[in-house]
């Protein structure tokens, strides 16, 4: 049997880049109805309460296994956030920066990360950035058509 798909999110604004906790409890996503981009954490299935995880803006949430969130900042950095579950609140702990610069996919003006390859292993141990190469150091790709022709 296949479930019929239902709004689970409706408020003012864009909200995006949905994930579900491990335990399939929470939703963490991306809203800008304060303004600009922030990541919120929801109750899943609902209904419930809304807790704000970002300071300053963010994107793009991850939820490997643990007591961690992570997002990236409008700065570009993925930052860690702990939390603790009790009921049905979330209570938002300490934040940590983990590492910083501009994927592939960012830009200023835009929603930190959005089309950026960023993922981490199941305990976020590991992590996988897609990071542009230094502009002093970048070859530029070359296409070559005819190729035969430039070759005799």
């Amino acid at each position: 049997m296949i479930a019929k798909p239902y709004p689970f999110i409706e408020r003012k604004g864009n909200d995006s880049w949905g994930t579900i906790s491990p335990d399939g409890k929470w939703v963490a996503y991306l809203s800008d109805e304060s303004g600009r981009p922030e990541v919120y954490v929801v109750p899943f299935p609902g209904p419930g309460g809304k807790w704000r995880i970002s300071k300053n803006g963010g994107g793009q949430p991850k939820w490997p296994q643990g007591k961690e969130l992570f997002y990236l900042s409008n700065d570009f950095q993925m930052i860690g956030v702990e939390f603790e579950v009790r009921g049905n609140t979330f209570i938002v702990g300490k934040s940590r920066r983990l590492f910083e610069g501009t994927a592939v996919g960012s830009s200023l003006g835009t929603t930190p990360g959005a089309g950026a390859s960023i993922a981490a292993n199941r305990d976020a141990s590991r992590w996988l950035v897609a990071m542009p190469v230094d502009e002093r150091n970048a070859s530029p790709l070359m296409l070559i058509t005819n190729w035969f022709s430039h070759n005799q």
